[in-house]
């Protein structure tokens, strides 16, 4: 049966989640004082912008509340809807999802007789579609057994949907069913069965994967890695070392199990990942890369950043970057040495992930040195700096844009107190007004013109007029 979507979008206006709030009396302050039936009230009061009246069946539920009894008899009467013969499909998919409602709130759960009628329509083409707008999302062993039991005489489409629910719900006792659907000689069949295993998990769910005809088709290895991570550690790891080492299983495969290996095993992590960057396979060292942000190993960005000279560049230039994102102060000495690198693209990596680490006076240093060239490397170590950010840092560079005594450097430092905003460094600069160094007042002026206060406005005015043009 296929869903009216306008009628079903309209059967959505009150959710079902709200009407037992509704039910308590629970109104916005700013319901309207004019007359209007409790149930109105309550709509209106909740969805000020949805003048609707409830339907029927919103009435009912709302009208039942957290009464036992009154719950018992809206479903009852949700199901006699649902039975109704030539009854409009809209009207069936919203009874449908109202007793989805009522045996979710109910205190006793479904009744037994309500699930007896639900059963077969959930093998059923015709009605599979409402059974399962009902059931879904209802909890429970009851209900799990319904899907189960339905499955073998389920066809076709009606069959792929049961196996996708079974999945959703982690029902570990449809596993040994599952296994015989796992071979099935429909490639869809087989692949929804390989899935639902998978998002079942567990040991025997893997021990079905495992039993597989086609071991190494992505399905049946993408449900393998999802079932083992559910069991333990050292199953998942072992599960992932297996795929990843197959030469013979698909890369994308290979790949996520590269990642499920190191998310497994944290211990052997940075060993794997420094055996991906010194490989040959992007895909690997592209997993490996995306792993350093949040791998939960201390130490690793250390390591990592002090194998850098050892991989090809371009590993070089991805990892840099991931290591700066991490913000582990461990890999600066790493980033620092290979800064006398050959490599210009590797140099300007370095020089941006510095900016993102812990600040140090060395680093601070270090990148102002470097900003007094030309060229790239010069602007990326300057923004760099004015990003640095750690203990004493501004003091560093107000010392140095007061006493620095390498004039190219001290323009750096400088040009910084801009760059970085350091207001409290203003009376330094207006005192530079004095300086025989021409180019330094100049650079002290231009810096006042970008972070001076009001309240120097005249003296920064009174200065660059004062200026030879």
């Amino acid at each position: 049966m296929s869903y009216n979507s306008s009628s079903f979008v309209s059967s959505l206006r009150v959710l079902p989640g709200v009407l037992l709030l509704l039910a308590a009396g629970c109104t916005h302050p700013g319901t309207p004082s004019h007359p209007a039936t409790p149930a109105t009230a309550a709509v209106e009061g909740a969805f000020e912008d949805d003048a609707h009246k409830p339907t029927s069946i919103e009435t009912s539920v709302i009208a039942a509340g957290k009464d036992t009894a009154k719950q018992a008899a809206v479903e009852r009467e949700l199901l006699t809807m649902m039975q109704k013969p030539g009854a409009a499909p809209a009207l069936v998919q919203e009874a449908a999802q109202h007793l989805d409602y009522v045996m979710q709130v109910g205190a006793t759960g479904p009744e037994a007789a309500t699930l007896a009628v639900l059963a077969p329509m959930l093998a059923d083409p015709a009605r599979t579609d409402d059974a399962r707008l009902a059931l879904d999302r209802v909890p429970g062993p009851q209900v799990d057994a319904l899907y189960v039991t339905a499955l073998p005489a389920a066809t076709g489409r009606t069959r792929l949907g049961l196996l996708d629910a079974i999945g959703t719900r982690g029902i570990p006792g449809a596993v040994p069913v599952l296994a015989g659907w796992l071979n099935d000689a429909d490639p869809a069949t087989a692949a929804a069965a390989a899935r639902a295993l998978g998002r079942i998990g567990g040991t025997a769910a893997l021990a079905a994967l495992d039993s597989a005809h086609e071991p190494l088709a992505p399905v049946v290895l993408n449900a393998r890695l999802a079932a083992s991570r559910k069991i333990d550690a050292a199953t998942a790891a072992r599960t992932a070392d297996s795929i990843y080492r197959n030469a013979a299983a698909p890369l994308p495969q290979r790949s996520a199990a590269l990642r499920h290996l190191i998310d497994a095993q944290p211990a052997g992590a940075v060993t794997e990942i420094n055996a991906a960057l010194l490989g040959t396979e992007p895909a690997f060292q592209a997993v490996a890369i995306h792993a350093i942000s949040t791998l939960p190993v201390p130490g690793s960005a250390a390591e990592l950043a002090s194998h850098l000279g050892s991989y090809p560049p371009a590993v070089q230039v991805a990892l840099i970057p991931a290591l700066g994102t991490r913000g582990d102060a461990g890999a600066i000495p790493g980033l620092l040495l290979i800064l006398e690198g050959p490599n210009v693209d590797v140099r300007l990596a370095a020089l941006e992930a510095l900016g993102r680490l812990p600040g140090s006076m060395e680093v601070a240093r270090r990148l102002a040195a470097l900003a007094t060239g030309k060229g790239d490397e010069a602007k990326t170590a300057f923004a760099s700096l004015a990003r640095l950010n750690g203990p004493g840092l501004d003091e560093f560079v107000r010392t140095g844009a007061a006493t620095e005594g390498d004039s190219a450097l001290r323009v750096v430092f400088i040009q910084q107190l801009a760059a970085r905003n350091q207001t409290d460094a203003i009376p330094l600069l207006l005192g530079l007004s004095q300086s025989p160094v021409e180019n330094l007042r100049l650079e002290a002026l231009d810096a006042l013109r970008a972070i001076a206060a009001p309240a120097d406005q005249r003296a920064v005015i009174a200065w660059a007029l004062a200026a030879p043009t």
